[in-house]
């Protein structure tokens, strides 16, 4: 199996008036494709530098960074934005839903940064709130949806553009077991059905312990990997049917 993220002695170190903060320190690491890859660690040990560092959204200050067999240290921006746009769906804990779209406008919003045209992009972006659970909410705007309901929203606006690595941070903070148990389900179905690389930070051990490996960060570093597994019933033959209709809206115009 190719591997879709290669980290070499990556650092990253912030210049602040109190002096340089070192948040990454020489890391070393590679996922295989279609893997779940959790990382767990203390506030402040470095996690969601990672992900941003692992997701394009920041440079390391050195090092080398290779995300689906590109070597995105050496992009221009205008290249990485690209790559970023088409290749890597993004979690964010504070879910960045814009207020005064509906929810299938939230995640029609990629698609037609990407050139979709808007039916077809109506059309996946309901598919999409479908698969996560919200197929009845797809005109509500977000302070329509209650908390799990929007992470369940902000899910399907990161998978807009099939992207083939998901950026999860902290993806059940915010929700109550229930809707938990959801996102829990729709990341398995991901990576099984999908064949999604997902790499995820979180605090949680049952959210852990569904990942192929668990990093442990500390201080910037790498300390340890290990690879609990755990069984989470899906819907997966509901998710291929979704899935197919999706795929076949993505090769009507790509």
């Amino acid at each position: 199996m190719s591997e879709a993220i290669v980290l070499e002695d990556v650092h990253k170190v912030y210049k602040t008036p109190a002096g340089e903060v070192h948040a990454l320190r020489g890391i070393s690491l590679k996922i295989p494709r279609a893997a779940i890859a959790a990382l767990m660690g203390p506030s402040g040990s470095g996690k969601t530098t990672l992900l941003n560092i692992i997701s394009t959204l920041d440079r390391p200050t050195s090092g080398r960074v290779e995300v689906l067999g590109e070597d995105v240290t050496s992009l221009d921006e205008k290249r990485l934005e690209k790559f970023r746009l088409l290749k890597i769906g993004y979690l964010f804990q504070s879910y960045n839903l814009v207020p005064y779209l509906t929810a299938w406008q939230n995640v029609a919003l990629p698609m037609l940064a990407a050139g979709m045209p808007r039916e077809l992009a109506r059309v996946k972006a309901k598919l999409l709130l479908e698969l996560v659970g919200l197929g009845d909410a797809v005109d509500r705007y977000p302070w329509q949806l209650s908390g799990g309901m929007q992470q369940r929203a902000a899910i399907a606006r990161a998978l807009a553009n099939s992207p083939e690595l998901l950026i999860l941070d902290e993806p059940t903070s915010n929700v109550d077991l229930d809707n938990a148990a959801v996102i829990l389900g729709i990341i398995k179905l991901l990576s099984e059905v999908w064949k999604t690389t997902i790499v995820m930070a979180t605090h949680d051990p049952d959210v852990a312990a569904m990942a192929n490996t668990v990093y442990t960060i500390r201080g910037g570093q790498i300390i340890g990997g290990v690879a609990p597994r755990r069984e989470v019933k899906v819907d997966v033959e509901r998710a291929k049917e979704i899935y197919d209709k999706i795929s076949a809206i993505d090769s009507s115009w790509r």
